[in-house]
């Protein structure tokens, strides 16, 4: 039953709706008493749940348009005690009857019936989960009817809803058949989406705490394997053992864009080019048309975010540029693997004020003869001419970026373009480093067809023929 429902004079535009159980001994984190004792394992979760609400209150307050709302529905307790826990800046629903997926549909029916058009539904077992994830997922639902925050276990840890392209019947279907509690919910509802031809956004995927091992990353105190064991552990000596993170991060240095088209069998080789575990100011984003289950497995296993986009390069480089946050864009084709240096090459080349953005040397994964040729072409006519291609991964600053609008939404050409109109505002240079790129679009039509081709089309284009001619022609 409702406690405190949302007013009908204020409704906010995007609702997070935090599912959580009070902490009773014995009846959460049953997965962690064998190891902790059902006090400690009680603790954990405590823990854990004080850690939401807390950054979720945060979140309902950092806002000037008073369009966000954060409400607890609980199971486990009464209003009262729920309410000491997570203290009287959140509202407060009970959580309905039924399977886990009923209960979501009935959350997520109330916040439409409300009047929000975004909702997203959060659990308390993701540590990792913050404001930043929310904000993203918030914006993404702008342009996606679903967004997913896949966890590490199979499952997720978000799912958002745009109630405004989502119709009932389809959301009810997101949470029907589904096994819950097994590593192939995720999996499940992917398919009960796209059987409902619904776009869906997937946030980066986060680790939920559920064994005892899952706590390594969180613990300040002795190993854990040390500590483990019952009656070993005081309760309430979790506040201090258990690091449990909700800060945004700072805005990252660089974002990576990686456009994908239905399947692209190299995107496992170019994010891991990105090395985007090394850096916390680098973030790394996949725009999907049309994706694949093979791009679905690759960028859940890589734990990246990807969100859908209608089909064309320029359209899906914008749409990444527009969600991602770095002050550096970089444009990586999904064929293609940046240099071991590349951040420094970046930073050696804006270091320069007056530069807007560069690209890197071209090199072609293959030994035959030929493609040096292809390779020695390329780079002359880049450090000529000032105009690299879009497969030598461009780098602009975002104002330089905004400030020329953008890629072209063209269904070829879009690169060139681009690279054409920053070198003659801004300025543009050429990297020493060299992106190794696939030879397979040469290997299909032949390597020197596949050059004359790509010649006669630039000459062409120069001399002013239509992008529309250009493309019968490609």
């Amino acid at each position: 039953m409702p406690c405190n429902p949302i007013p009908r004079n204020h409704i906010p535009r995007n609702h997070l709706i935090i599912f959580a159980r009070f902490p009773r001994d014995g009846q959460c984190k049953t997965r962690l008493i064998p190891a902790l004792g059902p006090a400690a394992a009680a603790a954990v979760h405590r823990e854990l749940v004080t850690s939401t609400t807390r950054w979720a209150a945060t979140w309902q307050a950092e806002t000037t348009g008073d369009d966000r709302r954060a409400t607890v529905v609980f199971t486990g307790a009464s209003a009262v005690d729920m309410g000491q826990l997570c203290g009287s800046h959140l509202q407060l629903l009970e959580q309905s009857t039924g399977d886990l997926g009923q209960r979501l549909d009935t959350a997520l029916h109330a916040s439409r019936d409300s009047g929000c058009d975004h909702s997203l539904v959060v659990g308390t077992d993701c540590p990792a989960l913050g404001p930043l994830q929310i904000s993203r997922a918030s914006h993404w639902l702008e342009t996606h009817d679903v967004v997913l925050g896949p966890a590490s276990d199979g499952g997720y840890y978000l799912i958002g809803v745009n109630h405004n392209g989502v119709t009932t019947e389809s959301q009810r279907l997101l949470f029907n058949n589904i096994d819950w509690g097994t590593d192939q919910v995720l999996q499940q509802t992917l398919l009960a989406a796209r059987s409902q031809g619904l776009r869906v956004a997937l946030l980066e995927t986060l680790d939920d705490i559920d064994r005892p091992d899952d706590l390594r990353p969180w613990w300040n105190g002795p190993a854990p394997q040390e500590q483990f064991g019952q009656h070993k552990l005081d309760p309430s000596t979790f506040s201090s053992l258990l690091r449990l993170p909700a800060q945004l991060p700072s805005r990252p240095q660089i974002s990576v864009v990686i456009p994908v088209l239905r399947h692209e069998p190299m995107l496992a080789s170019a994010i891991s080019s990105v090395r985007v575990g090394e850096s916390p100011d680098l973030e790394l984003l996949v725009v999907a048309a049309e994706a694949s289950e093979e791009t679905l497995t690759t960028v859940i296993a890589h734990r990246v975010p990807m969100i859908a986009s209608i089909p064309g390069r320029g359209r899906q480089l914008n749409a990444g540029a527009t969600a991602s946050r770095g002050e550096v864009l970089l444009f990586l084709h999904a064929d293609s693997q940046l240099p071991m240096d590349y951040r420094q090459q970046i930073d050696r080349i804006l270091s320069d004020p007056k530069i807007g953005g560069g690209a890197f040397r071209l090199a072609i994964a293959s030994g035959h003869w030929a493609f040096r040729l292809v390779e020695f072409g390329a780079n002359l006519r880049s450090r000529w001419w000032g105009v690299p291609y879009g497969d030598q991964a461009i780098f602009v600053r975002r104002k330089c970026y905004e400030s020329l609008g953008g890629f072209r939404e063209w269904p070829l050409m879009e690169d060139y373009d681009f690279a054409h109109r920053l070198r003659q505002s801004h300025g543009l240079k050429i990297a020493n480093s060299c992106v190794m790129t696939s030879p397979r679009r040469w290997n299909r039509l032949g390597i020197w067809r596949t050059w004359l081709r790509n010649q006669r089309i630039i000459i062409a284009y120069r001399c002013g023929y239509s992008v529309g001619e250009l493309g019968k022609w490609y």
